[in-house]
């Protein structure tokens, strides 16, 4: 396969710069990329190795704490293989490193709120609920004031942290945000959009759960009015458009 020919160009690479000199950076970036495939084929041993040692050669060069790019893209990567073998404590203390060390490059940078994110996600399965809480938070608030409502990574804090109140039972604070996420799918993407739809249906269930049934059907029935509102619209300009002579 295409994938498979990709991963032997790969390792043909690593085998020359392995025998190069002085193309450190060359060959820890090909390792990266040889190792992030290898991650999302699941041969976690194999990928592993290569971001540990991806990750040594960029230390060697940088420095053990310099914020460089491909360290930190190891340290996130390896931490979510770990976490993908049940090896939660192991990757709890990468991502905290790598936040560490992405913070110091600016505590609301886009990264470094994905990293915050992360770590919130693994705390979450690890049940320190508390501690998950307290930073998805922080990544949310501070990626309004940074990227707004409607950019992509604010509204995934927001659907992230409502999930997470929902199961500590905060079940009102919990409504506002599956509310305010379902709104900034609408405006940003539209009524049809995938994002849409499942927002929609995610607040319709937690709604249904909470035993608010006739608010889960007033925002299933506005869904479904607009839906045909929409074909009426599509259908209409077809016909027009279908009258029209050719020039």
């Amino acid at each position: 396969t295409d994938a498979d020919s990709v991963l032997d160009v790969l390792q043909l690479r690593l085998q020359k710069l392995r025998a190069s000199t002085g193309k450190d950076m060359l060959m820890a970036d090909c390792m990266f990329e040889l190792a992030r495939r290898l991650h999302g084929r699941a041969r976690y041993g194999e990928a592993e190795k290569l971001y540990r040692e991806c990750s040594r050669i960029c230390e060697a060069k940088k420095g053990k704490d310099h914020p460089d790019t491909l360290t930190l893209s190891c340290l996130n990567n390896l931490a979510q293989l770990l976490a993908a073998q049940g090896q939660l404590a192991r990757a709890e203390y990468l991502h905290r490193e790598a936040l560490k060390r992405k913070a110091k490059l600016g505590a609301d940078r886009p990264d470094t709120l994905q990293s915050l994110n992360n770590l919130a996600l693994l705390l979450t399965d690890q049940g320190q609920l508390a501690e998950a809480e307290a930073l998805h938070r922080e990544a949310l608030e501070k990626s309004r004031l940074k990227l707004g409502n409607q950019h992509p990574d604010t509204m995934i804090f927001m659907d992230n942290l409502a999930h997470l109140l929902k199961s500590m039972k905060k079940f009102e604070e919990a409504e506002e945000l599956f509310r305010e996420h379902f709104a900034a799918c609408r405006a940003c993407h539209g009524e049809r959009h995938g994002r849409t739809v499942s927002s929609r249906r995610k607040l319709v269930k937690f709604l249904e759960e909470r035993g608010k049934v006739d608010a889960a059907q007033e925002v299933e029935i506005e869904g479904t009015s607009l839906e045909r509102f929409l074909q009426q619209i599509h259908l209409v300009a077809s016909e027009i458009s279908q009258k029209r002579p050719a020039k």
